[in-house]
């Protein structure tokens, strides 16, 4: 675990960092994150590796070991900028043309090959992967459904979700981890919860050393896409005029222009090549 640490840090360190980048670093920890109890964490993260075990029975795994490896370091090393250290990220390739990315609250993290191939450079990459880790950051899944620590009927939800003993507990578990991938595969998330994400997700680009632009660069490039491709719109993908409006104004705000920080593309070439 030290050895993987390490690598992670001197992957960070390999990126031009700004001298004002612990501003952005503070913006993001100065985001509304209200008290959670240790139970309330552990029934997270119990409730996120359920739904992502179900989101692997739905979806081929990648087993690039070479390529999934680099998708780690890359996402891990975003959250180390994020606002929730209890968490233990994990990152992981799905076989599929789609182009989308999912997360699972407590850490679980995919993108499908089809989001990795519209990507030009590691800096929309790491967009990607953080706009999906601040939405497990700000626990959009786990408000909207309202898993915690313990019930309003005084069962502890983690018996709901893993080794449920009775009938009701059962029913109940299997009923939130369904509406949680319906979330993520029909229905989406609300657009205040994508903008929230978008927000966030450029913070924690520029916090990172990469280049806060490659979101709205990546999201742009995924529009013009799906026009010419309508039939390969996922149903979760929000409407995007909002979100660029969104974005705009966060760009003016923080003072962010093109090519200030790192894009690099070699790397992400010599690595998604691989694929």
């Amino acid at each position: 675990m030290q050895t993987y640490r390490f690598i992670i840090l001197l992957l960070c360190a390999s990126l031009p960092v700004l001298s004002h980048a612990q501003g952005f670093r503070t913006r993001l920890h100065q985001l509304e994150q209200p008290a959670r109890s240790y139970d309330d964490v552990y029934a997270e993260i119990e409730f996120g590796r359920k739904v992502a075990a179900y989101v692997l029975g739905r979806e081929k795994l990648v087993t690039n070991a070479t390529l999934t490896r680099y998708v780690n370091l890359v996402g891990k090393a975003l959250a180390l900028s994020g606002s929730r250290p209890e968490l233990e990220y994990r990152f992981a390739i799905l076989h599929s043309d789609a182009i989308n990315a999912y997360s699972t609250p407590g850490g679980y993290v995919f993108i499908t090959t089809g989001a990795l191939k519209l990507a030009e450079d590691e800096s929309e990459l790491a967009a990607v992967l953080a706009h999906e880790i601040a939405h497990i950051d700000a626990r959009h899944i786990v408000k909207e459904l309202n898993i915690h620590g313990v019930g309003d009927d005084g069962l502890s939800a983690i018996a709901r979700v893993v080794g449920a003993s009775s009938d009701t507990t059962r029913v109940a578990a299997q009923q939130a981890i369904d509406n949680a991938m319906a979330l993520l595969f029909d229905k989406g998330y609300k657009i205040s919860d994508e903008i929230e994400a978008d927000q966030s997700a450029m913070l924690m680009l520029a916090a990172s050393g990469y280049d806060p632009l490659a979101l709205p660069r990546y999201l742009k490039r995924a529009d013009d896409y799906l026009a010419v491709n309508p039939r390969e719109k996922s149903p979760t993908h929000p409407s995007s005029q909002q979100r660029f409006a969104q974005l705009n104004q966060l760009i003016t705000e923080e003072k962010f222009t093109a090519n200030e920080q790192a894009r690099l593309k070699t790397r992400f070439s010599h690595y998604v090549s691989m694929e």
